[in-house]
């Protein structure tokens, strides 16, 4: 069997699990997909999801990292949270974001071998305006980090920060 049957047969699997799965686990939907990545070298199918959904009043969202395992599930590797109202002080080391998320996208945007993750995300400030922004995320040691290793805010002048 080739990579790529083997791969669809997977994708396959998955849209048929996710849709069961998600439909009925935390409200979330996916509302985009994106890859077919193997940034582990694993032989294993990757691929990023966006997911919304509502609760508790509160419009939530979710970048998700997945794997398809030996047996044709998705492992959740990595995420990232959003949410329309601010999260409680220390709910974990994990960043998340206050906001929507818009976009996602995994690219070398330096050219130097290793892959990052691209998040477009509208933040709320302080003021609670929206602040166009991108997260980048550097793939390092086999993973994606808890926090983002560059934050552009779009209506700030002082950019970038890391």
């Amino acid at each position: 069997m080739s990579v790529f049957s083997s791969m669809t047969s997977r994708l396959f699997t998955f849209f048929t699990i996710s849709l069961l799965s998600f439909s009925f686990g935390a409200d979330l939907k996916i509302v985009h997909i994106d890859g077919v990545f193997d940034l582990d070298n694993d032989d294993l199918v990757e691929f990023i999801t966006i997911e919304e959904g509502r609760g508790d009043g509160d419009i939530t969202g979710k970048i998700g990292y997945y794997e398809i395992d030996e047996l044709g599930y998705p492992q959740l590797l990595w995420h990232l949270s959003s949410r329309s109202t601010p999260f409680e002080p220390d709910t974990g080391s994990r960043f998340q974001v206050t906001g929507a998320l818009v976009d996602a996208a995994i690219t070398d945007l330096d050219g130097n071998g290793s892959a990052e993750l691209v998040v477009a995300a509208n933040i709320f400030s302080p003021n609670e305006l929206e602040t166009g922004t991108i997260l980048v995320f550097q793939w390092t040691q086999g993973e994606f980090p808890i926090q983002p290793s560059l934050t552009l805010s779009l209506g700030d002048q002082a950019n970038p920060r890391p």
